[in-house]
């Protein structure tokens, strides 16, 4: 993260924690870190007579929005923490050799799915005028993973039947007496 965008993140840290004591931010702290309400209540220095009650101080603090921001910053900072990790680990997955085929495809679009979000389509009626042009990227089908991990598209062996004609029955043959 360049030096700019760390200044801002801590001017943004500095606005969200005005007005807030040091017990109200570590509980922000906490609870974005997972911890249940009244544990975080006991860690953040605040005196609870039990655990009911922790928990109810807890409630009370996630109810300000200012602990809530809070708590929304602390939990981004977290996942963008992770991220690196959790790319190694789908890397691993897909290219170990070992790992289930399905795996490997899962882990493979997981990650593409990342890098290439998924197009939606939107149905809109009536004419809509455009004046700016589009970049359309198409993701890989699933077939396209495949093909590329060494894997044939499943296919599915022609179904040899003999079909009839299904007469519609009389209605009062179905009748419950």
């Amino acid at each position: 993260m360049g030096s700019l965008a760390v200044a801002d993140q801590r001017a943004d840290l500095a606005t969200m924690t005005r007005g807030l004591s040091d017990r109200a931010i570590k509980f922000a702290e906490l609870r974005a870190s997972g911890l249940s309400l009244h544990r975080a209540v006991e860690l953040a220095g605040y005196l609870a007579k039990d655990k009911r009650n922790a928990t109810s101080i807890g409630w009370s603090m996630s109810q300000d929005p200012r602990v809530v921001a809070l708590m929304e910053h602390y939990a981004r900072n977290l996942v963008r923490a992770a991220a690196p990790r959790a790319v190694r680990v789908l890397d691993t997955i897909m290219e170990d050799t070992r790992a289930k085929p399905a795996d490997r495809t899962r882990a493979a679009a997981v990650l593409l799915g990342k890098v290439q979000p998924t197009l939606q389509a939107h149905e809109v009626e009536g004419h809509v005028a455009h004046d700016h042009e589009h970049v359309h990227r198409v993701a890989p089908t699933l077939d396209d993973l495949r093909r590329e991990v060494g894997l044939l598209p499943p296919t599915s062996p022609p179904i040899d039947a003999e079909f009839i004609e299904v007469v519609a029955a009389d209605p009062s043959e179905w009748e419950v007496e």
